[in-house]
């Protein structure tokens, strides 16, 4: 009977190491930083990843070199001892890459503001240009405008000396969701205009968004 008892017993589950766990946690966070490196790098290309070529994959191999150089050099400025309960995992990584961000922002500002500069309007009665200053920025460039500036504010809310600003943070949040709404609706265009490469840059922009907006929203609770 003891032996009956015994037998029913359920065979014990063998323990899961945690160094698995912490090997997926750190595996998962490195694809997740790749995929943004190959956002920003389609930005700058114009292109989806898949459509890359030899030569542009071998860019990007040079890019994410200089994304870890770079962000290793800048986050070593801040003291992020005293900010860990004030910041989430991915501040971070968020906070180094924000110049680069930037960067292809102000490249395609200045494409887009280029483009209306040479595409004055002549009024078909009186002969008079309309100058690009006054014409009526498209959604992307109010998009992209905000989203550049939300990134700043993003940025500024890190103090070096440990501390978070968090005036900056509301700031960027407000600019972050007027960029979400605004470049949305330029993508719609894009795609309505058959234009891929144009659909590919506004649709890594979104990303890079959504993935900022997200962790202000999670450190507005810290």
């Amino acid at each position: 009977m003891a032996d009956k008892k015994k037998s029913d017993q359920p065979t014990p589950k063998p323990k899961k190491k945690k160094g698995g766990l912490i090997m997926r946690v750190i595996v998962s966070g490195a694809i997740g930083l790749i995929g943004v490196w190959m956002a920003l790098y389609s930005m700058q290309l114009g292109k989806s990843p898949h459509t890359w070529d030899k030569d542009e994959w071998k860019g990007f191999l040079s890019f994410s070199k200089q994304q870890v150089e770079e962000a290793k050099a800048k986050v070593e400025k801040v003291d992020w001892d005293a900010l860990k309960d004030k910041i989430t995992a991915k501040t971070r990584e968020l906070w180094a890459k924000t110049p680069e961000l930037e960067k292809s922002l102000d490249r395609t500002l200045a494409r887009i503001r280029g483009e209306k500069k040479s595409g004055e309007r002549v009024d078909s009665k009186t002969g008079s240009e309309t100058p690009a200053a006054v014409i009526e920025p498209s959604d992307l460039e109010v998009g992209c405008e905000a989203l550049r500036d939300g990134t700043r504010a993003y940025r500024k809310s890190v103090k070096e000396n440990g501390t978070v600003d968090q005036g900056e943070l509301k700031r960027a949040k407000k600019l972050l969701q007027k960029a979400q709404d605004y470049l949305e609706r330029a993508h719609e265009q894009a795609k309505d205009a058959d234009d891929e490469g144009l659909a590919a840059e506004v649709e890594g922009y979104i990303q890079q968004c959504n993935v900022y907006l997200e962790d202000v929203s999670k450190r507005e609770t810290l």
